[in-house]
């Protein structure tokens, strides 16, 4: 019965020490695949840059104080409820979180929303790509009727508050950067 345990117990060491050098070499194996995968990602993708401005649109804090003031503006839909934060909270990483968003009035949209996170460093934006930038993209926002409900953008304009009014968000965000129609800075007063 000695005899039949020790084999036993030899057959289960053996056993055990070829299932560990197993897992050491699948490790080693993942790890050579894992780095190898790193390096090949590397290759293709550049790292982010420090932020997204570019010589025709700087960031400048007057540029981000507008920009997050807007963001969180309830007041410009006809509804007065409706944000760009409605949708793209900063909570869920700059969506809803919905099979199915929720603009103006209730208006159920015919998609969710995107994440806005990076959004300015991709080359199209909204889900046909047929946005130039993300300033086109916010623009063209405030007179959808499911989004915003404006009729045109001086009724988004008209609903801001009084002392947000006294320069044109145009002016604010600098001459000529953000036009909101074909014509953009033909007769515009200097800022």
């Amino acid at each position: 019965m000695r005899i039949k345990a020790r084999i036993w117990l030899c057959a289960c060491t053996s056993f055990l020490t070829m299932a560990m050098l197993s897992i050491v070499a699948s490790v080693v194996a993942a790890d050579d695949a894992d780095q190898s995968l790193l390096e090949r990602a590397r290759a293709m993708f550049k790292p982010l840059p420090e932020n997204a401005g570019t010589p025709e649109r700087p960031l400048t804090p007057e540029r981000v104080a507008l920009g997050r003031a807007l963001f969180f503006e309830t007041r410009v839909s006809t509804d007065g409820k409706q944000s760009c934060a409605n949708c793209h909270q900063p909570s869920f990483y700059g969506t809803d979180a919905l099979p199915r968003s929720v603009g103006n009035q209730g208006k159920v949209l015919p998609r969710n929303v995107p994440t806005i996170f990076n959004t300015a460093l991709q080359f199209a934006q909204h889900y046909g790509g047929n946005r130039a930038d993300v300033e086109e993209q916010a623009v063209k926002a405030l007179v959808s009727p499911l989004a915003y409900g404006n009729a045109d953008y001086a009724a988004a304009e008209a609903r801001l508050p009084r002392q947000r009014r006294r320069q044109s968000w145009r002016r604010r965000l600098s001459p000529c950067r953000m036009s909101w129609s074909s014509e953009a800075c033909q007769g515009e007063p200097a800022a």
